[in-house]
């Protein structure tokens, strides 16, 4: 069983993989990344280190380093029930928020960091 298969097990019913390309293109648009595969800060706001339980509540995109693999749209509880299974299919992983104005950052290295994107309210996306 490979690594996201076992996520996708973990997370059962409340992981539903986003089938359609133009929301697809559009969450990873919403990252907006450096050179080096790290989120740009700059283009955020309200950036902050915090604690996978700090997550706000509603339903999150997962978005991994690896680009063959599924994004998945799942509930904060789901994510945080199996947050290893998650974070172990891929190098980095970033939740981005069901609105598209928040995401959040699981750096390889064990920072967690999130931010708000510049010219957005919270849920106007």
């Amino acid at each position: 069983m490979t690594l996201l298969e076992e996520c996708l097990e973990a997370l059962g019913a409340d992981a539903q993989p986003v089938s359609d390309p133009a929301l697809c293109s559009r969450i990873l648009d919403s990252l907006l990344l450096t050179d080096t595969g790290r989120i740009d800060w700059n283009a955020y706001t309200q950036v902050q280190a915090c604690a996978p339980a700090e997550l706000p509540p509603g339903s999150w995109y997962i978005v991994w380093s690896d680009p063959e693999k599924p994004i998945l749209r799942c509930s904060r509880q789901g994510i945080l029930s199996c947050l290893e299974d998650v974070l172990a299919v891929a190098f980095d992983t970033w939740l981005v928020s069901e609105q598209l104005d928040r995401v959040v950052e699981f750096y390889h290295e064990g920072a967690v960091t999130m931010g708000v994107r510049k010219g957005t309210k919270i849920g106007s996306v």
